[in-house]
């Protein structure tokens, strides 16, 4: 992540490159295609993805592509990615997952990247998704002495 220089902004691509470690025994190519769309998919979690449902009826306001957003590839940086086969020994083919593995270290690395930004202001947690708003209102309550968590917006 790229910090903006106004107050709780963020530039609109994470670091350009990123690598993530891919499955063992590629059976063909599409597996970087799956493992970029893994990293995507941890980065739209740390940055837009959000149910929301109305407090009164539990109604899910966010149940279309209209109201949930997704990461794009505009918004995401370009990805290398590279093949290490180290079989698993749980299964007699040695076979792993293919786009798992960037999911979590995507989400992990945003999200940290975003408090590593807001160290400034003391801030050692914000909940995810760090939408500006959640940003915002983290610093805000970081500058009025609260380190509190901020719940669920």
């Amino acid at each position: 992540m790229e910090k903006s220089p106004n107050a709780g902004g963020r530039s609109r691509h994470p670091a350009q490159k990123q690598r993530c470690p891919e499955p063992p025994q590629a059976i063909n190519n599409r597996i970087h295609g799956q493992s970029h769309g893994g990293i995507a998919q941890g980065i739209g979690q740390a940055l837009w993805e959000q149910c929301v449902y109305d407090p009164r009826s539990g109604q899910l306001l966010s149940g279309s592509l209209l109201d949930y957003a997704l990461p794009r590839a505009d918004l995401l940086p370009g990805f290398d990615t590279e093949i290490s086969e180290v079989p698993s020994t749980t299964n007699p083919l040695g076979m792993r997952g293919g786009s798992e593995g960037g999911i979590t270290p995507g989400l992990a690395a945003v999200a940290n990247a975003v408090v590593d930004a807001l160290a400034e202001f003391s801030v050692e947690h914000i909940e995810l998704p760090t939408t500006p708003e959640r940003v915002w209102n983290t610093i805000r309550a970081a500058r009025r002495g609260g380190r509190r968590r901020l719940k669920s917006q």
